[in-house]
């Protein structure tokens, strides 16, 4: 693997450099959607047509020039954020000016420029003559500037963590959450290659969102909604997101659209310097970070370091033409974690080294422990035995009282160490006709992970490339063209343990398990490509363009895929190696031998066609006509290595369990080897308009509808199975199977694991193996795309003194959203056939089988008020109320196989609260710049330069589902286990208690267990419980993140001197107590309480000096 990377990063850092110069390939979404409209009049109101219009872009020098149309209208798009000057003449009038306008990201300006009559040597400045509010655009988004982000309080100096969350029609609390983090993607910081963020749009899931850097999409192709760059602060000029926008130029996903802008070099050479630091003793402990009375040398939180320095340079290489700009930073750190979890204790793993030794079980609790004994929360032998019953008896001398369990608090400082380098070079010639631009980023991060047990505590390292080429050339003032093409890279690798290979995975019901991951490693490869061509003509604005991506995601997880999984439903029964269940090692059907072929290659490929019509119709009235195409090709091909993938096709039958019945095995395409056999596309209209209601831009209501396609990434259907049958086989059975299990040690390399013994790897009429249930997966041979209906209504109002009031209302309505299970199981199998499960498909075992079936829906409304910066402050306040249902919340979603799926016969009994459902929300962030009457001598020299900023957050809390992992138990007609249904299938709600479905309960109450799992009725065997999904309310958030900082000219730095500021920024000023979601699995020996804390008060003190 380590030669593969090596040799495919070469190549692409090769081709990267040859597209800069060969800039014939086209490109990823424009960077420079900007722009000033509005139709030029006399002072009677009568439209001038032919007058010129120059815009000046005042940092460096570039002009762009059109003419109004035939009725007076003008429209220069392709501007990239910035201060501009314009200029309108017309022979028999007085030039207008208007200097210094501020043009926002992605923003669209309207002006208003009046003619005098008069000659032209005569100009007329004018200082009010631009909307306030957004007049000709109908989306719901927010930009964040340049001085908020310097400014700002940055949790892990992260734009995302700390900037997405702050957005109209946005919920979520903006830290990770969904990442990649088997590849260590969990950190609040810049450098993680595959992280994923807490943000929804208008209720849509997660996975729907979007990131761009530059007009390129960023998304990852493993999972969806993740990003593979996260630019450094002092690299970003600007971050603009988008609950829901209408132009048709946006496609593949319909969710949060979030956008950076990273800074040009100018005419002016500028950079930064700085270095930000924390450490433990500058952060407040959690509640569960303690030390035991008496103890010496302890340390509530566990010792960590995190130093984050670097510097940008930006400014021309040639005056007026050639700009560059450019830095790095780099990160040495430890963080801090502490983990709660049930573990075994000391005595209990004495016992069995005396009483059961030469067991699995004692080479695990020999090579394995917990990195600490447990301290609270104890259980004895006996009241495990009652929570987790089983089907074994315990062994008979095993003492009752002596303690098995109990929980554990594990301190940890994980290395984490990374660096981000990035250069920039814009290219203005031609007369300013031609303008391009190219871009480099390069990542590297490394990070120790975390785990109850040192030995599975292992580095993991990840690599990130990005980079563009950008080309605009101006054919006529009212003719433009905009091509690019970006590449992204992220790779990375799993070295395992480093001893002990020889370890299979075993999970125990209510116990922190033993699991490894690795060697393996992973290279994920995007190519886009992009082309628009803009035409102003009289009031129309057409844009028509394509794009193109491919995606490779290319997986060497063979060694994972070996190691065999085993489940255990108590404690008991795994020290003496009695497991529940078994699953794999993997198998090559042809020879019977383990697979060694298990090196995944997946491509994607996407195309995006759009036209776009935003028509003045009067200049009060602009309506935004769209039409889109998306092209989704057969969803991928999926072969390991050269070996085609087969799926599970399901067969003939009047309803979905009958096609399961007679459902087999094949390959989709023949050797090409499909995902799905037809061509998912789909036809997107955008409607919108925006109505400048007296015509001074000073009252808009804007509003639209449109129809998005998402698009899914590689791991939606690679991730449930990796070695299908009848090519591959993974064993997959439990003791109601009657099949013996090969619970044993590997080879020490942890590629040789025992067979469980009768497989015959003989091939079934429907693709399984004779004789022995295996896990497989499908997907529909004919799938639906992801849809989603979105529209929005908004007002938005200039009261005056820099002060902006904004009403929105978003919703949305998505349908044939994906979701998938083990769909090989029925409620009451084990009840019929007396505790044998024969599922559906006698020739399978699980079959985790992918439907675009699932239905969301989500109506948000939003009020804002804010002030732009002006007179020393800005402040923006935003609070949001809203509900979101749905079937299903993610792609990805905690259970086993990844979905949370009660019935897969009856999937929308399910429906309820989103997963991510906020019912209320409020943010406020502002900038202040603290006045002080004196402009020189001592006092303003210490009383004057300091600036204070705030990020707040309130929200109420999320649902969860109550829920039983345990397996199905019955003793006496008394199921006193699990799997309530009784499908085999180990995830069902109970009845519903005394209580009700909704109890109120306090941060305390979830510290101490909000309430009991004796509380929650277990239904009758068979039956699914009434309880219901997403129920109750987890503990809601509230934080304050702040930053003070001091501002100092020191002249000696460059020859026209710099600013230093000293920063410390406080995070969670106010040290408020932020749970988790409790646990609620009845099975947990922590069900009701919740097991971590969020955001513990923390400082980090800077320095900053720019120039």
């Amino acid at each position: 693997m380590k030669s593969h990377l090596t040799v495919s990063g070469r190549i692409f850092e090769l081709l990267a450099l040859l597209c800069l110069f060969a800039v014939t390939a086209e490109c990823a979404k424009a960077q420079f959607k900007s722009g000033f409209e509005g139709t030029v009049t006399d002072p009677t109101g009568a439209t001038i047509p032919n007058a010129k219009i120059v815009v000046t872009n005042r940092d460096t020098n570039v002009k762009s020039e059109t003419v109004s149309g035939t009725v007076g209208t003008f429209r220069i798009t392709a501007l990239p954020e910035g201060k501009y000057g314009v200029e309108v003449e017309a022979p028999g009038f007085k030039p207008w000016i208007q200097a210094d306008l501020l043009l926002e990201s992605n923003q669209v300006k309207t002006l208003y420029p009046v003619l005098s009559v008069g000659e032209q040597k005569t100009t007329v400045e004018v200082k009010a003559a631009v909307a306030a509010v957004e007049t000709a655009k109908s989306a719901t988004s927010r930009q964040i500037d340049e001085r908020t982000i310097d400014e700002a309080p940055l949790l892990g100096r992260n734009i995302y963590t700390s900037m997405i969350q702050l957005a109209p029609g946005v919920t979520g609390s903006g830290l990770p959450r969904g990442g990649a983090l088997g590849s260590g993607s969990a950190n609040n910081d810049s450098f993680e290659q595959e992280p994923g963020y807490e943000i929804n749009a208008s209720g849509q899931r997660q996975e729907n969102n979007e990131y761009e850097v530059d007009g390129s999409s960023v998304n990852g192709n493993s999972r969806d909604g993740i990003v593979n760059l996260t630019p450094e602060p002092d690299f970003v000029e600007a971050v603009r997101i988008s609950a829901v926008t209408f132009s048709a130029s946006k496609g593949r996903d319909s969710g949060a659209y979030i956008q950076v802008f990273t800074k040009p070099g100018t005419n002016e050479i500028h950079g930064t310097l700085s270095e930000f630091h924390t450490n433990n003793d500058l952060t407040s402990r959690t509640i569960f970070q303690t030390c035991p009375p008496g103890s010496t040398g302890c340390h509530a939180v566990p010792v960590f370091r995190r130093n984050e320095f670097g510097g940008t340079l930006g400014g021309p290489l040639i005056k007026n033409k050639l700009f560059g700009f450019g830095g790095i930073f780099i990160l040495r750190s430890s963080n801090a974690a502490t983990q709660v979890a049930t573990v075994e204790t000391p005595q209990f793993t004495q016992w069995v080294s005396q009483n059961l030794p030469n067991r699995v079980a004692d080479a695990f609790f020999s090579s394995a422990p917990p990195a600490a004994p447990p301290t609270t929360g104890f259980l004895t032998v006996a009241q495990l035995e009652a929570l987790t019953p089983s089907h074994y008896p315990a062994p008979a001398n095993l003492p009752p009282n002596l303690p098995a369990v109990g929980t554990g608090f594990f301190d940890q400082s994980p290395t984490h160490n990374a660096y981000q380098w990035h250069g920039r070079v814009d290219y203005n010639f031609n007369g300013d006709k031609d303008r391009m631009f190219f871009n480099w980023f390069r990542t590297y991060s490394d990070q120790l992970q975390t785990d109850p047990r040192a030995i599975y505590r292992v580095k993991v390292p990840n690599h990130g490339i990005y980079g563009k080429v950008n080309w605009i050339h101006t054919f006529s003032p009212t003719l433009l063209n905009e091509v690019s093409w970006t590449g992204v890279k992220a790779d990375g690798s799993n070295p395992g343990t480093y001893h002990n290979k020889n370890l299979p995975n075993a999970f125990i019901t209510g116990v922190s398990g033993f699991s490894q991951w690795g060697p393996a490693g992973w290279v994920h490869d995007n190519y886009n490509w992009h082309d628009v061509l803009t035409w102003t003509r009289g009031r129309h604005t057409i844009e028509t363009g394509f794009e193109a991506d491919r995606q490779h995601d290319d997986d060497n997880f063979t060694s994972p895929l070996l190691r065999p999984g085993f489940g255990f439903a108590n404690l008991l029964d795994f020290a003496q190696d009695l497991p529940f269940s078994q699953s794999g090692p993997t198998v090559k059907v042809s020879s019977g031998a383990l697979a060694g072929d298990l090196y995944q290659l997946i491509r994607l490929f996407y195309v995006g066609a759009f036209v776009q019509d935003d028509f003045k119709v009067t200049p009060r009235l602009t309506f935004n006509l769209g039409l889109r195409f998306d092209y989704f090709g057969h969803w991928g091909t999926y072969k390991n290595q050269k070996t085609p993938f087969p799926f599970f096709t399901p067969g003939s039958g009047n309803t979905f369990a009958e096609e399961v019945a007679s459902g087999t095995m094949s390959v989709r395409g023949g050797n090409k080897s499909y995902v799905v056999n037809n061509v998912p596309t789909g036809w997107g209209p955008r409607v919108g308009f925006g109505w400048d209601v007296f015509g001074n831009g000073k009252f808009a209501v804007r509003g639209g509808y449109g129809i998005f396609y998402n698009r899914l990434a590689g791991g939606s259907f690679s991730f449930p199975a990796r070695a299908n049958p009848p090519t591959w086989a993974s064993p997959n059975f439990n003791v109601f199977n009657n099949q013996p299990f090969s619970y044993a040690l590997g080879d020490p390399s942890g590629s040789l694991w025992p067979l469980p013994s009768g497989l015959t790897f003989r091939v079934n009429s429907a693709g399984g193996l004779v004789g022995i249930p295996v896990y497989t997966s499908g997907e529909v041979p004919h799938m639906d795309q992801p849809r989603t209906h979105s529209w929005m209504l908004s007002l938005q109002r200039d009261m005056g003194h820099d002060v902006l009031i904004e009403g929105d209302y978003n919703g949305s309505h998505s349908d044939n959203l994906f979701t998938q299970t083990d769909v090989n199981r029925f409620p009451g199998d084990l009840v019929i056939h007396n505790g044998t499960q024969t599922r559906l498909n006698p020739f399978f075992g699980p079959i985790v089988f992918g439907r675009t079936m699932g239905v969301a829906d989500g109506n948000y409304g939003t009020f804002m008020v804010s002030k732009r910066f002006r007179q020393n402050w800005s402040l923006r306040g935003i609070f949001t109320v809203g509900k979101s249902t749905d079937y299903l919340s993610s792609n990805d979603n905690g259970t086993t196989n990844g979905e949370a799926i009660f019935n897969p016969l009856d999937v929308a009994a399910q429906h309820g609260l989103s997963d991510y459902d906020v019912g209320r929300r409020f943010t406020l962030d502002s900038v202040v710049n603290i006045p002080v009457p004196w402009r020189e001598g001592m006092a303003a020299r210490v009383l004057g330069g300091w600036h204070f900023s705030t990020i707040a957050t309130l929200q109420s809390g999320q649902p969860f589902t109550v829920f039983s992992s345990a397996p199905y138990n019955v003793v006496n007609g008394v199921n006193v286990g699990g799997d309530f249904n009784a499908d085999g299938y180990d995830y069902d709600t109970p009845d519903t208690p005394s209580f009700g479905n909704k109890k109120s309960a306090s941060r305390s109450d979830f510290i101490t267990g909000a309430f009991p799992a004796s509380a929650f009725p277990v239904p009758a065997p068979g039956h699914q419980g009434n309880l219901g999904r997403n129920t109750f309310q987890g503990p809601g958030l509230a934080n304050a993140n702040v930053e003070f900082s001091k501002a100092s000219r020191i002249p000696w730095f460059t020859s026209e001197g710099a600013s230093l500021e000293i920063r410390a920024d406080i995070f969670n000023l106010f040290n408020r107590v932020n749970l988790t979601n409790p646990v609620s699995d009845l099975a947990s020996s922590l069900f009701g309480r919740s097991t971590s804390q969020i955001l513990p008060r923390a400082a980090q003190f800077g320095i900053h000096i720019s120039y």
